[in-house]
């Protein structure tokens, strides 16, 4: 497949704790957006952000953030054994991951200093509820919005960093099994693949733009399936042709 012609990337996490790495890689992505002071861009900002904080409630991303970090780290040293790698490469690597480690020593007190916070808290839970968030529920927002720009800017950066040891993180680690991962192209008869594998955190797909199917993934970390759907007239159907896709299998270690 040429780089030259467009295509998409999928990505579909093979174990529970990569969903939820994913989940939050993109929430993280998602509250970047400088607000503008309006209610269209407020109300998706602070969902998100109260999405990352139930996250975080659930999931002990410090303890297993730090050990997928260690499994990085080993794989990286036994890597530096090889006669040909390049040795300042693997130093700035484990620079990194080491780094990353020694931020998420402080990053709880940061996330716990963000779900103290007396304005958030006042309306977290309003945000919570089912169906679309109102301002008549929210005068506290409403007050926020109608301060500078500048103001709430600062606010949102505020928050942000907050969570920036997490995002560090997890960047470095999905960045490094993303680069371990090339792609490879597989033909997928009749729309279909399937394969076992040694132990898998993510599947990537690449699938060309101008085929407009989309893979629908299921499985475990040692064995999937991808069957490839279109879209026609906004109905899904299974794609019935073989088609070249090209697979990358982040590998857990």
């Amino acid at each position: 497949m040429s780089e030259s012609v467009p295509y998409v990337i999928y990505e579909y996490p093979l174990q529970e704790r990569f969903r939820t790495y994913l989940r939050l890689e993109q929430g993280f992505s998602q509250i970047k957006m400088p607000l503008d002071g309006s209610e269209q861009q407020a109300l998706p900002f602070f969902n998100t952000l109260f999405g990352l904080l139930e996250l975080f409630e659930r999931f002990d991303l410090k303890t297993e953030l730090n050990r997928d970090l260690d499994t990085q780290k080993q794989f990286v040293q036994q890597w530096s054994k090889h006669p040909q790698v390049d040795k300042e490469m693997v130093a700035l690597l484990l620079h990194r991951l080491g780094e990353a480690q020694e931020q998420l020593g402080t990053a709880a007190q940061s996330v716990k200093a963000l779900k103290e916070d007396a304005f958030l808290s006042s309306m977290r839970q309003r945000f919570s509820q089912p169906g679309y968030q109102a301002l008549f529920d929210l005068p506290q927002l409403q007050t926020w919005l109608s301060q500078s720009p500048a103001s709430q800017i600062e606010h949102q950066e505020h928050w942000r960093t907050q969570l920036a040891d997490f995002q560090h993180a997890l960047s470095q680690l999905l960045g490094l099994l993303r680069e371990r991962a090339p792609f490879e192209t597989v033909r997928a008869k009749k729309g279909f693949w399937q394969e076992s594998a040694d132990p898998l955190a993510i599947l990537r797909m690449k699938i060309t733009a101008d085929d407009a199917v989309y893979p629908v993934v299921s499985g475990h970390r040692q064995r999937f399936t991808v069957r490839l759907m279109t879209l026609n007239s906004g109905q899904s159907n299974a794609y019935q042709h073989d088609l070249d896709i090209q697979l990358a299998r982040c590998y857990e270690q």
